[in-house]
């Protein structure tokens, strides 16, 4: 059984009851924080009430755990309570070998385990994926386009205010959506900030978000991302500084930053693969004109070979800056040093 979108995929959740759940659950999707949501959801369904978290859930990561461990977790039918669960992110990860067990596992999965696993691409002709189709459940969402990502990550706004009983102004909602820059993990943080700040108050205003809410200069990052593009590093460091210096956090730089390269990235993958500028309007509506003759120029100069290294720089600088205390402009520089080169 397949599914493409969360909400449907929700809707068969909360129809199954304990017998009816499959042995098999999973989740793919490019945005980790959406891959992250619908892991969480179905591990809330599935663990229940009141249920002991470290006794039935083990989890893996793909990258890193060998395939025996998880494996043997698998086939181990549950001790000390009457269920168990084994989650395997990052499945796409896994060395071939380690796919290739898999594999052996989803064609007689134990029925006495909940298996869930992620990862951020899995194509639909690979063994794998059909196997864990036959045997469970896949939910598969596909890369939504700038303009589609930002309407969802409004309506999601939308709906967590409204929970916490609070009401937001439309252009308050759109304002910071764009200011995150399409970080969910960060709008969340922003969204229980202005919770916070406006107290009593029913409704969360545009002045609240300027008022307190984290702001990068998108106009300033367009001139970094180009300089980066342009592969001139003095320039490119000489406006990080100035962001830096004008309290932008390296966070939101960062997420931005990874925008730019999406999009530049996405260019040129389309001229590689013999597409036209047509396609690329097709793909980015605003590019056109002039706007989309720079973008081309930008991309053919940056190349397919530094996007995808500039892409794996981001996001092992964005991993040390969540989890050590170097400081912001050391990690800063070293980055662009990598970009820019």
């Amino acid at each position: 059984m397949k599914y493409d979108n969360t909400r449907a995929y929700q809707k068969h959740l909360s129809a199954c009851n304990a017998q009816q759940y499959a042995d098999v659950y999973v989740i793919i999707s490019k945005d980790t924080a959406e891959c992250d949501e619908a892991v969480a959801l179905t591990l809330k369904e599935l663990l229940g009430e009141g249920a002991d978290h470290d006794l039935i859930l083990k989890t893996f990561d793909g990258e890193t755990t060998k395939i025996d461990a998880v494996l043997d977790e698998l086939n181990t039918i549950p001790f000390l309570s009457d269920s168990k669960i084994v989650l395997l992110r990052r499945m796409d990860k896994m060395k071939k070998d380690a796919l290739k067990a898999l594999e052996s596992y989803l064609d007689k999965p134990n029925p006495s385990v909940k298996f869930v696993a992620s990862a951020t691409a899995l194509a639909a002709n690979t063994r794998v994926y059909k196997k864990a189709e036959k045997a469970g459940v896949i939910l598969s969402l596909a890369e939504k386009k700038p303009w589609e990502k930002e309407s969802a990550y409004c309506q999601w706004l939308q709906e967590n205010v409204s929970a916490e009983g609070k009401k937001m102004e439309p252009r308050a909602v759109q304002t910071l959506v764009k200011q995150t820059g399409l970080d969910k993990a960060l709008l969340r943080m922003e969204m229980e900030k202005l919770i916070c700040y406006v107290g009593d108050r029913p409704q969360i205003t545009v002045a609240d978000v300027a008022a307190i809410c984290t702001r990068v200069d998108i106009d300033t990052i367009f001139q970094l991302s180009e300089a980066v593009f342009r592969l001139d590093a003095a320039a490119a460091l000489l406006v990080a500084r100035h962001l830096l210096d004008g309290g932008a956090p390296l966070i939101g730089m960062i997420v931005q930053l990874r925008r730019q390269f999406q999009t530049e990235f996405q260019v040129c993958s389309i001229l590689a693969n013999g597409g036209n500028p047509a396609d690329i309007t097709a793909q980015f509506r605003h590019m056109y004109g002039k706007i989309l003759d720079k973008h081309i120029q930008l991309a053919r100069g940056y190349g397919m070979q530094r996007f995808k290294r500039g892409l794996l720089s981001i996001e092992e600088t964005e991993l040390t800056a969540k989890n050590s205390s170097l400081a912001p402009d050391f990690l800063l520089e070293r980055l662009i040093m990598n970009l820019a080169r």
